[in-house]
């Protein structure tokens, strides 16, 4: 009785002989795959998951996403941890001393010297400058107030043992019965009372107005400036089958083909037609996965893929696996064209879920 004999795909002897056919070919057509000769083909170090594949892929166009030739400034930008700001005094002749440039501590805060601590984490530079602006003024208010306070309560301590009365401009009148002390009765004692009523009560008002003066002047004098001066918190990650993977500090225009070229350069073992940008999001959120046409942009100039990238935004290069190296070794041409070159992809239309 005869055997079907079958021959296993997987078997060493059938490996040897499409890598032999594969290098054949290489070696006829000119073209650089197999892992550009680096056999074993295919490396799994670095896959591409299916759901991301498939959110890069699913219907969407990109146009409110900014793009190489039309960079933007970021809508807005809140302090966090690691960032430096500075806090200066505006006026050369100001009274107070602050520490200058500040880097957000672990906890949020900075330091304002003699005016304690302030939580700049998550944050405008705009609110933080109205905020300390409003605790430095709150304080030296205090501490005026205080002496203003001292400075009345000393003056109605000599009044009231001596019994003297600060000399304003009344009638002459008056000021001769005050002075001359020609009060004989009951009456003119109890006018005598009530003028000197009158004008502590004018002198206060006086006092007062004087002390809102030097107030108003001590706080125009210490008005501040705050400005943004480091942004170390900000990064974006490169990631996979690039030369120098890791995180790089975010300036403010970089482009997916600013951070591959940050990151080294993607490496000969790098599927270029599969990358990706992934945008950070929360669980039920519409996952953000974009492709990227690297040979486009880097041979043709097409600007369509080369997102502007934002902070925390993530650039993966998969790995070349074995069945897209066999591929691109006997059909070179047939990834030329990158798929969805001229658009973004969302995974809104996709189910949603915790991946």
């Amino acid at each position: 009785m005869l055997r079907k004999k079958t021959i296993s795909l997987q078997s060493p002897a059938v490996g040897c002989l499409v890598i032999l056919i594969a290098l054949a070919l290489v070696g006829s057509t000119g073209c650089s795959t197999l892992s550009s000769l680096g056999i074993p083909v295919g490396r799994p170090g670095n896959r591409l998951l299916d759901r991301a594949k498939e959110i890069s892929e699913a219907p969407g166009q990109s146009f409110l996403i900014q793009k190489e030739l039309a960079i933007a400034p970021l809508a807005g930008y809140n302090v966090e941890i690691s960032d430096t700001v500075s806090v200066e005094p505006v006026s050369f002749d100001a009274s107070i001393r602050l520490p200058g440039d500040q880097v957000v501590k672990p906890d949020g805060t900075i330091s304002l010297g003699e005016f304690g601590s302030y939580q700049a984490n998550g944050k405008t530079v705009e609110l933080m400058q109205l905020e300390i602006q409003a605790h430095i003024d709150q304080k030296l208010r205090s501490e005026m107030e205080v002496e203003y306070a001292k400075s009345e309560a000393e003056i109605e301590a000599s009044s009231r043992e001596s019994g003297d009365i600060e000399t304003l401009d009344f009638e002459p009148a008056v000021d001769s019965v005050i002075e001359n002390g020609d009060a004989s009765d009951a009456a003119d004692k109890l006018e005598l009372d009530a003028e000197r009523d009158k004008r502590e009560a004018v002198r206060r008002d006086r006092a007062r107005k004087e002390f809102e003066r030097r107030l108003d002047e001590k706080l125009k004098q210490n008005r501040v400036s705050v400005r943004l001066t480091n942004w170390d918190s900000k990064k974006i990650y490169v990631l996979g089958e690039v030369n120098s993977p890791g995180s790089f500090l975010y300036i403010g225009n970089e482009t997916v083909l600013d951070a591959l070229i940050e990151a080294g350069g993607v490496t000969t073992s790098s599927n270029r037609h599969n990358i990706i940008v992934s945008r950070p999001s929360s669980c039920g959120e519409c996952r953000t996965v974009m492709k990227i046409c690297y040979d486009q942009i880097v041979q043709l100039g097409d600007a369509s893929t080369n997102y502007q990238l934002l902070p925390g935004d993530r650039v993966f290069v998969p790995s070349m696996t074995f069945m897209d190296d066999l591929k691109q070794t006997f059909n070179p041409q047939g990834n030329q064209k990158c798929p969805r070159c001229a658009g973004c992809d969302v995974g809104c239309d996709l189910p949603q879920g915790c991946e």
